[in-house]
């Protein structure tokens, strides 16, 4: 797919001032990664939530990564409006309704980092289930955010992951659907 290998090296271009973060700080952004019980607690800590039954130096660890992660957030904006997305597997746990449709006109505060795709086949594949949604995100220029996808694990490029801060403000401004999924187009209002 050259027009995505495109597009995955137009934002390196974009964003390339995050290669040159600190060693430690792109270590975490490597360990934000992985899909171990830290990724979790790292939610968790992100959200004032307990982070479970970690030992203290796992505790640390995680601490550690969540001050690298918001450092590297902070290093580069967004160079233009963009649009990505983000695959939800509960519309109930992710909004708080039982029907995606009454989010229309509302406005949500995500809590814990907001991981999101520049590539919709990825959000939808990965991300979205059967009670979920799928996130079209309209995202202004000058948004702090960390390209993922030019920093962290070769391996993982292909998902075009770019992580917005904690405490995402969305306005969801239309629902619609999709053959069986049902799509949320919003926009970042503040973070």
């Amino acid at each position: 797919m050259a027009g995505d290998a495109d597009w995955l090296t137009y934002l390196d271009r974009a964003f390339q001032a995050q290669g040159r973060l600190a060693p430690d700080v792109l270590a975490s952004v490597r360990a934000w990664q992985r899909t171990d019980r830290h990724y979790e607690a790292l939610q968790n800590m992100a959200r004032d939530l307990p982070v479970g039954d970690l030992a203290a130096v796992e505790s640390d660890e995680v601490a550690a990564i969540r001050a690298h992660l918001d450092v590297a957030i902070g290093s580069t904006q967004t160079p233009f409006p963009m649009r990505v997305y983000r695959g939800v597997r509960s519309v109930k746990r992710t909004f708080g309704l039982d029907d995606a449709r009454d989010a229309v006109d509302g406005v949500f505060e995500f809590a814990g980092y907001c991981a999101t795709s520049v590539f919709r086949e990825v959000a939808v594949d990965q991300f979205t289930a059967r009670d979920g949604a799928l996130m079209e995100i309209a995202l202004p220029a000058g948004l702090p955010a960390l390209w993922i996808a030019g920093v962290g694990s070769h391996a993982l490029r292909r998902q075009g992951e770019l992580l917005l801060s904690d405490k995402v403000r969305v306005h969801v401004y239309s629902h619609r659907e999709e053959g069986t999924i049902e799509v949320l187009s919003m926009e970042v209002i503040k973070v």
